[in-house]
């Protein structure tokens, strides 16, 4: 009998504390047809549209380019700005029958004005596309988009672009290897994750002869088709810019750039400059 009640005790002290018992969990509550819904309104999707065009179109005409008076403002300010830059030379910008056209054709199109599209009716252009200036060394194909670059600069429009060269890029590629910051500028403090800060850019004087050098074992030509495939899909993605300029022919360029690369040529108004050096 005793030691039936020593085991009953020994088992009353090291049996587990009695815990509390736990409230039932309260079902959450079920959206009803009083639950309020968020509605799309006319006045959002409208602000949606807006907003979303501004990204994909960055430049909107913002000055009455058509106007004659207005159009000879922008005019005298451009050809202004390249006196000032030939002015070190002691030169100036000189306009003739060899480039009015272009030029007048340039000022509408980073206007996004429909008027540029009057100035070569003949020819496939658009103010969607890219820029491509070919012609003989010396035709005034890299002044004359130095000299825009600075003219939208003045002017603080959104679709100004930055001058570059391929001697330039080719340096900067030897020293980091990679062109990232031509391409989508990944790098660049502040650039946005899986969409960096990429600009728009004018890569000067593709198709040199040196592309068939190498940089630590890695071909020139390879870099510059390295650039051109993701510009390419830069201005599918992203609406940015990039032109370009060379001294080759267009026969020249189709025998350089052949396949997949020439198909995307497609996207560029290929605008030919005549006549002799300026040089």
């Amino acid at each position: 009998m005793e030691t039936a009640t020593r085991i009953s005790e020994l088992i009353r002290q090291n049996a587990p504390a009695a815990t509390a018992p736990q409230p039932a969990q309260q079902p959450k509550p079920q959206a009803t047809a009083d639950t309020p819904k968020v509605t799309l309104t006319y006045n959002r999707f409208k602000s949606i549209l807006n907003r979303h065009r501004e990204e994909l179109l960055p430049s909107s005409q913002r000055y009455e380019i058509e106007n004659a008076a207005e159009w000879r403002n922008h005019y005298d300010l451009l050809i202004g700005l390249g006196n000032n830059m030939m002015g070190r030379e002691f030169r100036q910008f000189i306009v003739d029958e060899n480039n009015i056209k272009v030029i007048q054709f340039l000022l509408f199109y980073f206007h996004r004005s429909p008027h540029a599209l009057k100035v070569f009716p003949e020819r496939n252009y658009g103010v969607h596309k890219n820029l491509f200036l070919v012609g003989d060394p010396g035709t005034g194909k890299t002044m004359i988009m130095q000299v825009f670059a600075e003219y939208l600069k003045h002017l603080n429009m959104n679709n100004r672009f930055y001058n570059t060269s391929l001697t330039e890029m080719l340096n900067y590629q030897k020293i980091h290897n990679h062109i990232d910051r031509f391409t989508y500028n990944e790098l660049e403090k502040g650039g946005k994750m899986f969409e960096g800060s990429p600009v728009a850019v004018c890569l000067n004087d593709i198709g040199l002869a040196t592309e068939k050098q190498k940089s630590y074992g890695t071909s020139l030509e390879t870099i510059l088709d390295e650039f051109l495939f993701a510009r390419y899909e830069i201005y599918q993605n992203r609406m940015i810019n990039y032109h370009l300029t060379s001294n080759l022919s267009v026969q020249q360029c189709q025998e350089r750039f052949e396949g997949r690369l020439m198909d995307r040529f497609k996207t560029f108004n290929v605008i030919p400059l005549t006549g002799s050096s300026r040089r």
